[in-house]
């Protein structure tokens, strides 16, 4: 319950109230449009599309936060909390914003037997 009222938290938080990711735009067209292709995977529920778009933008941007995030996030929701944390980890790492520190906590809660659901 508590990682879903987290999750909640994160997708519902105001922008006004959250500092600003790194913008899209300033990634190459390339890499722009394969985030948007897994973006777009994620809307559907495609979530091994998502993965897989979203390791070729890691690969292609490493230093944008945002793309390990929404990486860390297709390997969550896919019940594979072990294999989301290196990822949320690394996004951290990048930049300590609230979303990338609401996402290690949400991985580490499950991946820790923490999660209550």
């Amino acid at each position: 319950m508590l990682t879903l009222l987290l999750t909640a938290a994160l997708a519902q938080a105001p922008e006004a109230e959250l500092p600003p990711d790194t913008p899209v735009s300033e990634l190459p067209d390339a890499v722009q449009s394969v985030f948007a292709e897994g973006e777009a995977a994620w809307e559907r529920g495609d979530l091994a599309e998502a993965e897989a778009k979203l390791v070729t933008v890691t690969e292609q941007a490493p230093a944008f936060s945002r793309g390990w995030r929404r990486r860390c996030g297709a390997v969550l929701a896919q019940d594979r909390a072990d294999q989301a944390l290196p990822h949320c980890r690394k996004a951290v790492e990048l930049d300590p914003t609230f979303r990338n520190r609401t996402a290690l906590a949400i991985v580490l809660l499950q991946t820790e037997g923490g999660q209550d659901e």
